[in-house]
C-alpha cells in the first residue's frame, strides 16, 4: 500500500500514513486524534533495489542459528535466536535442548 502525507487542520501536525485510496476518511491525526485532516501533495518515490541490508543481516543471523543447531550447540543457538527476535516458543525449545530449562 502507498504512503501518503497528511496535515491536521486542527493542530497543524504533518504525518505519514499507509492506506488505500478509499481509507482516507479513516485517517486521524496521531497528535490530537482529530479526523479533520487533509492529504498533502507529494511526489512519488520510485526505487529499484536489490536485497536490502537489513534483509541480508537477518539472513546472516538465521544462518548463525542454523550453524549452532547443526553443531548441537543449542545454548548459542538460543542466544542468537533471541537477538534475531524469534518466537518465544522457538527460543524455549533451543534452551530446553541445551538443558537450561
Amino acid at each position: 500500500m502507498p504512503i501518503y502525507e497528511f496535515r491536521c487542520k486542527d493542530c497543524g501536525c504533518e504525518f505519514e500514513e499507509i492506506c488505500r485510496t478509499f481509507e482516507w476518511g479513516d485517517v486521524k491525526c496521531p497528535s490530537c486524534r482529530s479526523p479533520n485532516v487533509e492529504k498533502l501533495f507529494s511526489p512519488p518515490v520510485i526505487g529499484i533495489s536489490t536485497i536490502s541490508a537489513p534483509t541480508r543481516e537477518l539472513d546472516a543471523k538465521n544462518e548463525e542459528i542454523d550453524y549452532y543447531e547443526k553443531r548441537k550447540d543449542y545454548g548459542r543457538a538460543a542466544r542468537a535466536a533471541e537477538r534475531v527476535g524469534k518466537k518465544e516458543k522457538e527460543i524455549k525449545d533451543l534452551y530446553r535442548k541445551a538443558g537450561k530449562v
